[in-house]
């Protein structure tokens, strides 16, 4: 999933190809996007919230995995 991250990431705001009037080229109706400027979240509420649900299933995979091991039979 690492290598889809880029993709992923909800926090990018386009970089569109310019012309050389400096105006958008457009394809099928649709602005080509050039690249992207990637960025972090704000630490706002909502940031701190998703980062403590993250941990959280961190957590709860690291201790299922540990329990697996804790109870397979000999």
């Amino acid at each position: 999933i690492l290598g889809s991250l880029l993709t992923l990431w909800p926090w990018k705001t386009a970089v569109w190809r310019l012309n050389a009037d400096g105006a958008p080229v457009v394809r099928d109706r649709k602005k080509l996007a050039e690249g992207y400027t990637y960025s972090l979240p704000p630490p706002d509420e909502q940031f701190w919230w998703a980062l403590a649900v993250m941990a959280a299933g961190v957590l709860t995979i690291w201790a299922t995995e540990k329990l697996a091991v804790r109870n397979d039979p000999p």
